[in-house]
C-alpha cells in the first residue's frame, strides 16, 4: 500500500494541491501536529498569566447569590485526606511530559545536525511543551496545597484535554505509518509515548483528584455540594481501580449474582456513586444556571453545557479514538491479501495479525466506553432536568401554572427531560458521520484516486433531501408534541376524575370524554404518521448511500482505466460498510437532536416562568412586631392570568406571555396576635379562600405589606393525601414520637376510624384517598399539619366534610386544645363556632368590611347578621319540624354495640398482603420447563374438577424429568461440539487452504463487522428484554377485573323507567374488595317514590358507600337493591346510571368554559343553561366575566372555589332532570344562607322526584320526610 503524501513527508510548508490534501496536511502530517500541539503550550500559558495577573491585580471577590447552589452540604467533621492516587497521577504525568521535553531538547541540540530541516522548529516546540508541563506540575501542587478536595482548575483541565486530543491525532497518523512499516523515527515512537502519558491526564480532568466529590464538576470549578455522599462514595463503580473502570471488571460481582439467582432484585443492585445521584446532578446544574443579570435565551442548555462539559468532552474523545480504531482493520485488508497472494516471512503475518489485534482491542474498549459515558452523561442530565422541572413545578405561579397545564408539565418530565437526556449521547453523531465519511474518502483516495470524488454527488443528493425533509419535519414535530399535551392533559384529568365520570352516566360522560380522548389521539398519530413518514424516507436515503457511493466509485475508477484487485475491492468495500451504520442511524440522530432543541425550548419557557413571588411576604421565624403574628396592612392582591386563557390553551402553553393581572382583593388590612383564633366567614365568592393564599404569598401583590412571624401550616379546603399508609401520611417524613402522635390522632378525632380499620394507623391509603371518606381525607390532612407543631395554622373549611359532632370535637380538642397557643386562622361556614373565637373577619366581594367580636359584630354588620340569621332560621325550622339534634349527636357517640351490650369487635384479616392495596409487580422469571411445571401445579391445585393424586404426581414427575434430560442433552450437545470445533481447529491449524486466496478480502471485510454485531446482538437483546417490561405491564393491566357490562340485551328496562322511584334495599352488604371487611353490614331501606330521604352518620359510616352501591361502582357483597321492581345487578350499567342524577361529593369541574361544564353533550340552549344558573346561583357570577358561558375553567377548576363548584355541578342536575337524584353532601362548602336557598329551589324543581340527600349539617335535611342514621356501616335509626 503506498501512502498518501502528506502521511509521510516531514516539510512544514504543503505543496500545491487540493483542498482536501491541504486539510490533510495540516492536521495528519508530522510538522503541523508539532504546531498544533505548541499553539495548546502557547495559550495555556497565557491563561495561566492572564489568572496570575487577575489573582495579584484584586481580591477574590465573594461568590453572587445567584450563582449559590440551591442544595448546600451540611457541614461534616473534618476528614482524613481524600486519596492521593489521582493527584500523584496528575503530578507524576506531568512532570514526566516536563522532564521527557526537556531531555529531548539536551539531545537535540547536541545531536541533530545543523542542516536537519527541523533544527530550529524543533527545539522552540520542545522549551514551550516543558514549560507548559512545568507549570501544570506546579499548579497541580498549589491546589493540593489550597484545597485538597478541589477539583482541577478549569484552564488546566482543557490543556489537559486538548494535549490528549493532540496526542491521539499524531498516534493515529504514527499507527497508519507503521502498518506501513514506514514509521518517522524517532518523532512516532515519540508520539505514542505521549498519548500514553495524555491518557491519564485526560482521565483526572474529568474525574477529578478525588472519588465521587468532583468528578461532575463544571464551569466554576467548585467543590460540588452533594447529598448523601458518605452513603454512596463505597459503591463499587466508585470503589473500581482506574484499571476495574477501563475494563468493566467493577459489574462482575453483579453479573455474577444475576446468573447464579437467574434473576437480580431492586436489593441487589447498588447504589449509584454520589456524583451520580440526581441531588448531585441537580445542585450543579442549579449552580450554573445563568444569573438573572444575564439574558439568556437557552438558560438550560447553558446550564447543561456549564455542568456536564468534561463529560461531553470525553465522550467526543472516546468517539474519536473509536472512530480511529476502527480504520485500523480495513487499513489492512490490502496487505493481509498481497500476503496471502505473494506469501512472506512468518514475522510479517505476525506483524499484521498483532496490529489488527491491538487495533480491534483499541475499537472495542473505545466503542465500550463512550456507549457507557454516554448513557452515564444522559442519566445524569435526566436526573439534574426531571429533579429541575419538579420543584419549579411547586414554585410556579398560579398563572404560570394554568398557562402550561398538568398535561403539559406531565410531559415536560416524563417526555421532554429523557429526549433531552437520550439526544445528548447522540448528539455525537452530527459531527461523527461527516467526520467517518471524510476520513473514509481520504484513505480511499490513496487507492482509488480521484474517481472518490465521485461519492461528493450522492452526498450532495443526500444532503438536499434531508434539508427539505427536516424542514417539514420539525414542523410536524411542534405540532405532534402540541397534539400530545393535549391528549396527555384529557387522559390525566379523565384518570382522576374517573368516579365522577362515571356517575354522570346520564349525560353520557364515558362516551364524552372516551371521545373526546380518541379524537385527540387520532390527531396525535395523524401528526405522529406525517413525521414518521418523512423520518422513514430519510432513512431509505441514508442507508442506499453506501451502496450508491460503491456503485459510484467502482464505475468512475474502471471508467478512467483503472485496474481492480480484490485487495481494492475489498479495502473499498470495507471502508463503506462501516459507513453503513452511521449513515443509517444519522437520520435518527437528525429527529432526536430535533425533538431535543424543541424539547428544550419548552424546558426553557418552563423553567424560567414566573414564580411566586417569595418577596412578598415578609417571613420573620422568631421576635416580631411584639405580639403580631400575622399583618397585613394596605393589601391589594390579584391572580395572574395568562391572556390566552380567554381563547383556550394552545399547543405553546402560553409561555411567553406577560400574564394578565385580575384583582380579587382589595384594601385589605387586618391583624393577628399571637395565640388568637381568628375565623373568616362571608358568601360564596367573597374572597375567603384567596385572604389565606395571599397570607401565603401565593398572590400577586400590586401593593401593601404582609408580614408574618413564626413557621405556617396550611389545610386546604380539598384535602390533599398520598399513596402511603395513615401514619406515613400524618408524619410525612418527620420523626415519630409516638407521645405527640397519639395525641395529634385524639385531637383530630381518628382514633376510632383508626380502630375500624384493619391494620390501625399501617393501613394504606389508595391513590387519592380513594378508599377514605371525604371526612377521613380531611382529618387525615389536619393531623398531618398539627404534627408539623408549626406557629400559625390557616385551615380552609375544614369542617365542611365532617359532622357535627365530629366538628364539634375538633373544635374543642384541636383548635381550642392542641392548637390553644397557636396562632389560627380559620375559614368556616359553620355560624356555631363563631362564638368561640376571638375575632372574626367577615369578607364580601373581596373586601374585609368589618372585624370583631362575636357580639360587636352581630349589632353593627348588617351582612354578618344575615349569615347567623339564615343559620338560627334554619336550626329553628329544623327543631320545629321534631328534627332532635342531639339524637343524632348521641347515636354516632355510641359505639355499636351487641344485643349483650359489649362492643363489637371488627374481624381482623391476619393476611397483610389481601388487604394491600398496591401491590409488587409480578415478574415473570424461569424457563419453559419451570413454567410449565408451575402451571401444572397451578391448574391441579386451582380446585376445578376432582383431585387425582396419582395423576398429579405422574404428570409433576414427568414434567420435572423432561426438563432434567432436555438440560443434560444440551449441555452434551455444547459441550461435544465446542470440543469437536476445537479439535479440528487445533488439529490443522492454518493449512493451505484454510482460506482460498480469493476469500482472504470478503473474509476480513465481513469479519471486521463481527465485533459491533456481537454488541449490538446483546444490547438489542437486552432492550428488547427491559421493554418486554411495558408488554407484561399491559398484559396483567388488561387482565384486572373489569366492571359489569355496559348494557344487557336481554334485561332492557323500558325507556321511562324509574317511573315511580321506588328504592328497596334489603340485607345490603357491601366491601371494597375481597378479604377486606365489610363497610355497609346489613343495610335494609325501604324508599317510596317521591320520598325525601336524608342520610346522616359520622364521617366513615358508609354514607357514600351507600350512594356508590346504588350506582354499582362498588358491587354489593349480598344482599338486593330493587327499584320499581328491577334488581339493579341485572341491568347494563348505562342503563342503571343513565336515570339517575347525582352531585357528588367532591365537586368536580374540568377544563374547559362553564357551557362546556354545564352541558358537555351539547344538548340544551342557552337560554336553558342560563335558568340553571339562575336557579343554582351562579348567573350573576358568570354574568360578570366578559365571556359570559365561554369563560374559562381551569385545569381542576382551580379558578373557581369549591363552593361555586359545588354550585355549578347542582346546575348540571337541575338541567338533566331524573327521576331519582343522589346529593352526597352538595352544599357542604356553601353557607348557611346559600343552603337555605338551595334547599328551597330542591323543594320546587324536584317535588316529584326521590331525593336521597347526605348531609352533614341539619338544616340540610330538615325537609326530609325520613332520616336514616347510620353508624359504622349499620343502620342505627330511620326515622320520620
Amino acid at each position: 500500500m503506498t501512502l498518501p503524501w502528506w502521511l509521510l513527508t516531514t516539510s512544514c510548508t504543503p505543496p500545491s494541491s487540493s483542498l482536501a490534501g491541504t486539510l490533510a496536511f495540516l492536521f495528519l502530517s508530522p510538522c503541523p501536529q508539532r504546531a498544533l500541539l505548541a499553539a495548546v503550550d502557547i495559550l495555556f500559558l497565557a491563561a495561566c498569566l492572564v489568572l496570575l495577573a487577575l489573582r495579584l491585580g484584586s481580591s477574590s471577590p465573594s461568590r453572587a447569590p445567584e450563582r449559590e447552589p440551591l442544595l448546600q452540604r451540611v457541614p461534616k467533621p473534618p476528614s482524613p485526606s481524600p486519596p492521593r492516587f489521582r493527584y500523584t497521577l496528575a503530578l507524576a504525568a506531568s512532570s514526566v511530559f516536563a522532564a521527557g521535553s526537556v531531555v529531548l531538547l539536551v539531545l537535540i541540540l547536541l545531536l541533530l545536525p545543523l542542516t536537519t530541516p527541523w533544527r530550529v522548529v524543533e527545539p522552540a516546540f520542545l522549551i514551550s511543551h516543558a514549560l507548559a508541563h512545568a507549570v501544570a506540575a506546579w499548579t497541580v501542587v498549589s491546589s493540593r496545597r489550597a484545597a485538597p478536595s478541589s477539583p482541577p482548575a478549569k484552564h488546566l483541565r482543557v490543556f489537559w484535554l486538548a494535549t490528549a486530543l493532540c496526542a491521539a491525532l499524531s498516534s493515529a497518523s504514527a499507527a497508519t505509518r507503521l502498518a506501513d512499516a514506514s514509521l518517522i523515527l524517532p518523532d512516532d515512537v515519540i508520539s505514542f509515548a505521549a498519548l500514553l502519558l495524555s491518557l491519564p491526564l485526560s482521565y483526572v480532568a474529568v474525574a477529578g483528584f478525588t472519588t465521587g466529590h468532583d468528578a461532575s464538576e463544571g464551569g466554576d470549578g467548585e467543590t460540588n455540594h452533594h447529598i448523601g455522599d458518605e452513603a454512596h462514595d463505597a459503591t463499587p463503580y466508585a470503589a473500581a481501580s482506574l484499571l476495574s473502570r477501563v475494563t468493566f471488571s467493577w459489574i462482575n460481582p453483579l453479573i455474577s449474582k444475576g446468573y447464579a439467582a437467574k434473576s437480580l432484585a431492586a436489593a441487589d443492585v447498588p447504589s449509584l456513586a454520589g456524583d451520580h445521584r440526581a441531588e448531585a446532578s441537580y445542585a450543579l446544574f442549579m449552580s450554573n444556571w445563568p444569573s438573572s443579570s444575564t439574558t439568556s435565551r437557552h438558560p438550560v442548555a447553558v446550564a447543561l453545557w456549564r455542568s456536564f462539559w468534561p463529560q461531553f468532552v470525553l465522550t467526543g474523545m472516546l468517539g474519536v479514538a473509536n472512530i480511529a480504531a476502527m480504520y485500523v482493520g480495513p487499513s489492512l485488508v490490502d496487505r493481509f491479501v498481497t500476503y496471502i497472494q505473494h506469501g512472506g516471512t512468518p514475522w510479517e503475518g505476525l506483524k499484521l495479525v498483532l496490529i489488527l489485534l491491538v487495533g480491534k482491542a483499541a475499537q472495542t474498549l473505545a466503542s465500550h466506553h463512550y456507549n457507557f459515558q454516554g448513557q452515564l452523561l444522559g442519566m445524569r442530565i435526566r436526573g439534574a432536568l426531571q429533579t429541575s422541572l419538579y420543584r419549579k413545578s411547586l414554585r410556579l405561579s398560579t398563572g404560570a401554572r394554568r398557562a402550561h397545564g398538568t398535561g403539559a408539565i406531565v410531559n415536560y418530565m416524563q417526555v421532554d427531560a429523557g429526549t433531552v437526556a437520550s439526544a445528548m449521547h447522540g448528539l455525537h453523531g452530527l459531527w461523527q458521520v461527516p467526520l467517518q465519511v471524510m476520513v473514509s474518502l481520504l484513505l480511499l483516495y490513496t487507492y482509488l484516486g480521484v474517481s472518490v470524488l465521485m461519492t461528493l454527488a450522492v452526498i450532495v443528493a443526500a444532503t438536499a433531501i434531508t434539508a427539505f425533509a427536516n424542514k417539514l419535519s420539525l414542523d410536524y414535530q411542534l405540532r405532534f408534541i402540541g397534539a400530545r399535551d393535549g391528549r396527555v392533559r384529557a387522559l390525566t384529568e379523565m384518570l382522576n376524575h374517573m368516579r365522577v365520570i362515571k356517575l354522570q352516566a346520564l349525560q353520557a360522560w364515558e362516551e364524552t370524554f372516551g371521545g373526546k380522548v380518541r379524537e385527540l389521539r387520532q390527531e396525535e398519530m395523524g401528526w405522529l404518521v406525517k413525521f414518521t413518514l418523512f423520518m422513514c424516507a430519510n432513512n431509505v436515503v441514508f442507508s442506499s448511500c453506501p451502496l450508491a457511493m460503491n456503485v459510484l466509485v467502482f464505475a468512475t475508477y474502471l471508467a478512467s482505466g483503472g485496474h481492480l484487485d480484490a485487495g481494492k475491492v475489498f479495502t473499498a468495500t470495507s471502508f463503506f460498510s462501516m459507513l453503513e451504520g452511521p449513515m443509517r442511524s444519522f437520520p435518527q440522530t437528525m429527529v432526536s437532536s430535533m425533538q431535543a432543541f424543541v424539547s428544550l425550548g419548552r424546558l426553557d419557557a418552563f423553567l424560567s416562568d414566573t414564580e411566586v413571588d417569595t418577596t412578598a411576604v415578609d417571613r420573620v421565624e422568631s421576635g416580631g412586631d411584639g405580639d403580631v403574628a400575622v399583618k397585613v396592612h394596605g393589601g391589594v392582591f390579584a391572580w395572574d392570568v395568562p391572556d390566552s386563557e380567554a381563547k383556550g390553551n394552545d399547543e405553546q402553553n402560553g409561555r411567553g406571555e406577560e400574564p394578565r393581572k385580575e384583582t380579587v382583593l382589595d384594601g385589605i388590612d387586618v391583624e393577628v396576635s399571637k395565640g388568637e383564633l381568628v375565623a373568616v366567614v362571608g358568601m360564596v365568592g367573597s374572597g375567603k379562600s384567596s385572604l389565606l393564599s395571599c397570607i401565603m404569598g401565593e398572590m400577586y401583590k400590586l401593593s401593601g405589606k404582609v408580614s408574618i412571624y413564626g413557621s405556617t401550616a396550611f389545610v386546604a379546603q380539598t384535602a390533599w393525601i398520598r399513596n402511603g399508609t395513615i401514619q406515613e401520611n400524618i408524619l410525612f417524613g418527620n420523626t415519630m414520637h409516638p407521645e405527640r402522635y397519639s395525641e395529634v390522632i385524639r385531637a383530630c378525632c381518628l382514633e376510632k376510624d383508626i380502630e375500624m380499620m384493619d391494620f390501625g394507623d399501617q393501613t394504606e391509603i389508595g391513590e387519592r384517598g380513594i378508599n377514605l371518606s371525604g371526612g377521613q381525607k380531611q382529618r387525615i390532612q389536619l393531623a398531618r399539619a398539627v404534627y408539623q407543631d408549626c406557629d400559625i395554622y390557616l385551615l380552609d373549611d375544614i369542617f365542611s366534610a365532617v359532622d357535627a359532632h365530629t366538628g364539634s370535637a375538633i373544635f374543642t380538642e384541636c383548635l381550642k386544645g392542641i392548637l390553644k397557643n397557636k396562632t389560627v386562622i380559620l375559614v368556616t361556614h359553620q355560624v356555631d363556632f363563631l362564638q368561640n373565637v376571638d375575632k372574626i373577619f367577615v369578607m364580601k366581594d373581596g373586601l374585609v368590611i368589618q372585624s370583631g367580636s362575636y357580639p360587636e359584630l352581630l349589632a353593627s354588620c348588617s351582612e354578618f347578621s344575615v349569615l347567623v340569621a339564615a343559620h338560627n332560621s334554619s336550626m329553628e325550622m329544623a327543631e320545629e319540624q321534631g328534627f332532635l339534634v342531639q339524637n343524632t349527636e348521641t347515636s354516632l357517640d355510641t359505639k355499636s354495640r351487641n344485643e349483650n351490650g359489649e362492643k363489637t369487635s371488627i374481624a381482623q384479616n391476619t393476611d397483610a398482603n389481601s388487604s394491600k392495596l398496591i401491590q409488587e409487580e409480578e415478574k415473570e422469571t424461569g424457563r419453559g420447563f419451570s413454567m410449565a411445571s408451575n402451571y401444572w401445579l397451578s391448574y391441579e391445585t386451582s380446585g376445578v374438577g376432582i383431585f387425582n393424586t396419582s395423576l398429579f404426581l405422574g404428570v409433576y414427575v414427568s414434567i420435572v424429568s423432561a426438563s432434567v434430560v432436555f438440560g443434560m442433552i444440551s449441555n452434551i450437545v455444547v459441550t461435544f461440539s465446542g470440543l469437536h470445533s476445537a479439535q479440528a481447529f487445533f488439529t490443522k491449524i492454518l493449512p493451505s487452504n484454510f482460506i482460498k486466496k480469493e476469500f482472504v478480502g470478503m473474509s476480513l471485510s465481513y469479519g471486521l463487522s463481527l465485533n459491533s454485531l456481537v454488541y449490538y446482538t446483546i444490547l438489542i437483546s437486552c432492550t428488547v428484554e427491559n421493554d418486554m417490561v411495558a408488554v407484561e405491564r399491559v398484559h396483567q393491566y388488561s387482565n384486572l377485573p373489569s366492571e359489569a357490562a355496559w348494557e344487557v340485551a336481554d334485561c332492557l328496562p323500558s325507556p321511562d323507567w324509574p317511573s315511580r322511584g321506588d328504592i328497596d334495599v334489603k340485607d345490603l352488604k357491601v366491601r371494597y374488595r375481597q378479604n377486606t371487611p365489610l363497610i355497609l353490614k346489613g343495610i335494609t331501606v325501604s324508599i317510596k317514590g317521591g320520598e325525601k330521604i336524608g342520610i346522616v352518620g359520622r364521617t366513615g359510616s358508609g354514607k357514600s358507600t351507600l350512594v356508590q352501591a346504588l350506582f354499582r361502582i362498588v358491587e354489593p357483597a349480598d344482599g338486593h337493591i330493587i327499584i320499581d321492581d328491577f334488581n339493579i345487578c341485572t341491568l347494563g350499567l348505562h342503563d342503571l346510571r343513565s336515570r339517575f342524577g347525582v352531585i357528588p361529593q367532591e365537586p368536580v369541574l374540568f377544563e374547559g368554559t362553564v357551557r362546556s361544564n354545564i352541558d358537555p353533550t351539547g344538548q340544551y340552549s342557552e337560554a336553558e343553561i342560563w335558568q340553571a344558573l339562575e336557579r343554582c346561583q351562579l348567573k350573576d357570577i358568570v354574568a360578570s366575566k366578559p365571556e359570559k358561558l365561554d369563560a374559562l375553567v381551569a385545569d381542576m377548576g382551580e379558578n373557581w372555589s369549591v363552593g361555586q363548584k359545588q354550585l355549578l355541578c347542582f346546575g348540571r342536575v337541575i338541567l338533566k332532570r331524573s327521576r331519582i337524584l343522589f346529593m352526597d353532601e352538595a352544599t357542604a362548602s356553601v353557607d348557611s344562607q346559600t343552603d337555605a336557598v338551595i334547599q328551597r329551589i330542591i323543594r320546587e324543581e324536584f317535588t316529584e322526584c326521590t331525593v336521597i340527600s347526605i348531609a352533614h349539617r341539619i338544616p340540610t335535611v330538615m325537609d326530609s320526610d325520613r332520616v336514616l342514621v347510620l353508624d359504622a356501616g349499620r343502620p342505627w335509626t330511620y326515622h320520620p
